[in-house]
């Protein structure tokens, strides 16, 4: 039998870790028990100590330097897409295989968590209608208590406020009107 390599055992791991992720996903309440509130506050203070006294984002600075070598790594090996094709796609699997587990473990899983309101134990006993025309006037708010602070017209000015206004209208609008499919 022929014995496996590690980028074949990563590229298979890729599909292992994307089916345990889906089956997690389906007990929010593990997730935040064990992660959430287990691990990655660790994780989180961990980052916290080693970046946070960077006045920038780190991570943007990796995420770009990481875009960079993709597209470098891309032109180098583009020859190898035709000569050494499963090769080729091994290497990718096996970058995205480690790209996926780190990404879940430093904080993806925190997208599987339960949903705040459960958490907090609250009650949600109001419409969308409702929720829109809240959040519309805490837009307004905010935006009128921004002028205040600043006296800069360039912030609020009348062509910006008629747009919101219009948008918010045909947004309102667009909700009260039954959707129809047609068929050609």
């Amino acid at each position: 039998m022929k014995k496996l390599t590690q980028y074949q055992i990563l590229s298979l791991l890729l599909l292992v870790q994307i089916l345990l992720v889906k089956l997690i996903s389906f007990f929010p309440e593990w997730v935040e028990r064990l992660y959430s509130n287990g691990i990655y506050p660790f994780i989180s203070r961990i980052f916290r100590f080693i970046f946070g006294w960077i006045p920038f984002s780190v991570g943007d600075i990796l995420y770009t330097l990481a875009g960079i070598y993709l597209i470098r790594w891309l032109v180098t090996n583009r020859k190898r897409i035709i000569k050494d094709t499963k090769n080729w796609f091994l290497d990718i699997g096996a970058t995205l295989s480690i790209a996926y587990f780190a990404f879940h473990i430093l904080w993806a899983f925190n997208y599987y968590r339960q949903p705040l309101y459960k958490s907090l134990n609250l009650e949600a006993d109001y419409t969308t209608e409702q929720l829109i025309s809240f959040t519309e006037k805490l837009i307004l708010k905010s935006n009128t208590l921004q002028f205040q602070l600043t006296k800069n017209d360039t912030v609020i000015n009348s062509r910006i406020f008629f747009f919101y206004v219009c948008t918010s209208l045909h947004y309102k609008l667009l909700l009260t009107l039954p959707i129809k499919f047609c068929h050609s």
